[in-house]
């Protein structure tokens, strides 16, 4: 096994734990907390779709969870990419922890923040790759944040 495709399998496996602590442990019972966890995962969904979407326009397929690029694919710098290189990642965090304040259980917490691990090494791993097919991506990453927009 490659370690992109590790990296893929681990991430599935914290899915998994976050999706398993919300059907077997007990929820939040705070309105609040579940209006808030519930506005958090429906923003991640709906950023998470469109970058998905931007990449099938841009690229005429879906991304791929394997952190190596296509080399056929062109690289993204429009939309959501404009601003956050990794806005697909930035969706499913937002997931991860909009489920984790939705239920309260510190097992999904614990997944979550796993999550941000694996995702950022991930994401550095992605980068490595991506500078040595496409020239113009280390001043790509000058002007956008990883997961968030960059703000200086």
């Amino acid at each position: 096994m490659s370690k992109a495709q590790l990296l893929v399998v681990i991430q599935f496996i914290l899915f998994a734990v976050i999706g398993a602590s919300v059907l077997l442990f007990s929820t939040a019972k705070s309105p609040t907390q579940w209006m808030v966890g519930g506005v958090v995962t429906i923003a991640g969904l709906v950023i998470g779709l469109w970058a998905i979407s931007e990449h099938g326009r841009v690229n005429r397929g879906g991304p791929k969870a394997v952190p190596t690029p296509n080399p056929e694919a062109e690289l993204i710098t429009s939309g959501l990419y404009q601003r956050i290189r990794h806005p697909i990642y930035t969706g499913v965090l937002m997931v991860a922890f909009g489920m984790t304040i939705w239920h309260g259980h510190v097992v999904t917490l614990t997944a979550s923040v796993l999550l941000v691990g694996l995702l950022t090494y991930k994401s550095m791993y992605e980068e490595e790759l991506l500078r040595a097919q496409y020239p113009q991506y280390p001043t790509y990453m000058k002007s956008t944040g990883r997961f968030l927009p960059k703000l200086f």
